[in-house]
């Protein structure tokens, strides 16, 4: 009997079967870190042979880099046959930049003589998850600020567009006040002639003060026509902080004019009146003036009076309120009346 046999080879040429499968995933990045964490259901791999392998190039719960990162599964069962699918993972930096070791708010004055002040800050620290970022600020440290207060902004950004601003604020006070100089010195002069007071004229003080912004202002101002005697001239000047300082002198105006006698008597010759060795004289009385207006005079026998035989000198006497003072004098003189025989 004759035996034939043949070989019957069963194949699998049948490839595993995928289910489930993630479909693409998003997430942000992890606090303060540039990766985000990404979990996902695994998918499910079924094989008619029961005997397959199954990998990946990321597992569920890696920790994956900004932007997009494609995983890929794939399965081979034991007869080689293979299937793969993709899904993609993107991470996305939803954290901005973040400042410290930030500047207070900064208050300085002028520096002497200027409106302006020259402040310096240490710069504050910036850090980014992702690393990569840029900070600009509208004023740098050292700059040279104007008086008032000016912000200073510092702003951030990262290449995820995140950003963050952080203000501070710079103050320049004016605490210098103004300053005068070429100031007169006091003033002495005498009254006008025939008048109790005269004009008196200065070169204006200088004033300057480091904000340029001030005003100045007098009591009296220079060519006024000053009384007798002392008077305090002062200068007051502030500027737009407020700061304010005060100059003054003095003007005196002195009298060394002294009174004046007009409408004098003259030397007056009278005889003794009959029986008697006297005569009673009389006169007008002189005039007195004074530029002052106040004057005293005195004399030392009055219009009326019975002057004895001989010469008597009669004397007036003026003087003023500042002391200036003159005398007039006559003679009288009375004569023995010689009678006719």
């Amino acid at each position: 009997m004759f035996m034939h046999f043949f070989t019957i080879t069963v194949i699998d040429d049948e490839i595993p079967v995928i289910s489930s499968q993630p479909s693409n995933q998003s997430a942000s990045t992890d606090s303060g870190q540039d990766t985000g964490q990404v979990n996902w259901s695994e998918p499910t791999v079924t094989d008619n042979s029961g005997v397959f392998s199954v990998t990946s190039n990321f597992a569920s719960g890696s920790n994956f880099p900004l932007g997009d990162s494609t995983v890929t599964y794939t399965v081979v069962d034991a007869s080689g046959n293979g299937d793969s699918f993709s899904f993609i993972v993107t991470v996305y930096d939803n954290e901005g930049p973040v400042f410290s070791n930030t500047p207070s708010d900064i208050t300085v004055d002028t520096e002497s003589g200027l409106s302006s002040a020259v402040v310096t800050w240490t710069e504050p620290t910036v850090t980014d998850n992702s690393g990569d970022y840029t900070v600009t600020s509208n004023y740098n440290s050292g700059y040279r600020f104007p008086l008032g207060t000016t912000t200073v902004k510092y702003y951030a950004w990262d290449a995820s567009g995140n950003n963050v601003t952080f203000e501070f604020n710079v103050t320049i006070e004016d605490n210098e006040g103004p300053v005068f100089s070429n100031t007169p010195s006091d003033i002495t002069v005498d009254t006008e002639s025939g008048l109790s007071s005269a004009v008196v004229t200065w070169t204006e003080p200088t004033v300057t003060d480091n904000s340029g912004d001030y005003t100045v202002t007098s009591n009296y101002n220079s060519g006024y026509r000053f009384p007798l005697g002392t008077t305090t001239v002062r200068y007051y000047a502030w500027d737009a902080s407020g700061n304010n300082v005060t100059f003054e002198f003095n003007v005196t105006i002195e009298d060394n004019e002294g009174p004046v006698f007009s409408n004098t008597p003259s030397d007056i010759t009278v005889d003794t009146e009959s029986g008697l060795s006297t005569a009673v004289v009389t006169w007008t009385e002189p005039t007195v003036t004074d530029n002052s207006g106040d004057y005293t005079v005195t004399l030392n026998y009055n219009s009326g009076y019975r002057f004895p035989l001989g010469t008597t000198t009669v004397k007036y006497y003026a003087w003023d309120a500042s002391g200036n003072n003159v005398t007039f004098e006559f003679n009288v003189t009375i004569e023995v009346h010689l009678g006719t025989g």
